[in-house]
């Protein structure tokens, strides 16, 4: 069994919090991070940096949240994923390269 935790705060300090309560996998659930805010998807180069910056506290990071919620349509990062409109595809092929920056 693994004691783990969903955390979108991968600081320095709160990495050590979760060390020393016992933590030892996370699963990071800001999307925000790693470039999508800037550039609409995940940069490879910005999830490493954050795999190897959790490994030096510590701590696996296991999993990603893909930029995709449970809020209302109206707040939702990729809304026409849901709503099924024409700008779809793009919203669609931009989880698509999340999920190939996370698999490099």
């Amino acid at each position: 069994m693994k004691i783990g935790t969903m955390e979108a705060d991968l600081s320095s300090g709160n990495l050590d919090f979760l060390k020393a309560i016992g933590v030892n996998n996370i699963v990071a659930t800001d999307h925000r991070l790693f470039g999508f805010d800037r550039l609409g998807y995940w940069d490879a180069g910005q999830v490493e940096d954050a795999r190897k910056h959790c490994e030096a506290h510590g701590i696996k990071l296991d999993m990603l949240a893909l930029p995709m919620q449970s809020k209302s349509v109206e707040v939702e990062e990729l809304p026409n994923i849901v709503m099924g409109t024409p700008e779809r595809d793009a919203e669609i092929e931009r989880v698509n390269k999340c999920i190939r920056a996370a698999a490099k």
